[in-house]
């Protein structure tokens, strides 16, 4: 179970280096679904977080979401935001979201092998041309 990883979170990513936290997580994300467990996590919000996480484990790595994208009942009563407008500022808050991936999709692209540091590169590169665009398109959501 990963709480708030931020792993898909691309503004911080491609602007306070947080891009290292994208990379970091790929051999561990990648594991999980060679071993075919089912790996749980929750998301501080839905325009950064839960993005780029969805997209991270469908376009890159063809994962099957075994509970899809949902609001968490158990979220944290704080909601942390920039501003006080409501409608345009970055905002967080822990557990907001919740999903499960469970193994790749029938049909996916074989992943790399735990030993093939090649594949894995290429992985990055992919993962740092996505986190560019989800980081180019991302627009705050209301706060809930």
């Amino acid at each position: 179970m990963g709480f708030n990883t931020g792993f898909g979170n691309a503004s911080a990513g491609m602007a306070k280096g947080g891009f290292a936290l994208m990379t970091g997580w790929l051999p561990d994300l990648l594991a999980l679904l060679r071993r075919g467990l089912v790996a749980i996590f929750t998301c501080a919000n839905d325009y950064s977080d839960l993005r780029g996480e969805v997209a991270i484990w469908k376009t890159l790595m063809h994962a099957q979401f075994v509970l899809p994208p949902q609001q968490c009942p158990f979220k944290a009563a704080t909601v942390v935001r920039e501003s006080n407008d409501l409608d345009v500022c970055e905002w967080s808050c822990s557990a907001c979201y919740l999903y499960a991936v469970c193994g790749c999709e029938e049909g996916a692209p074989p992943l790399p092998a735990a030993s093939d540091a090649a594949g894995e590169e290429r992985l990055k590169k992919t993962l740092r041309a996505l986190g560019k665009k989800l980081a180019q398109t991302q627009t705050p959501s209301r706060v809930p």
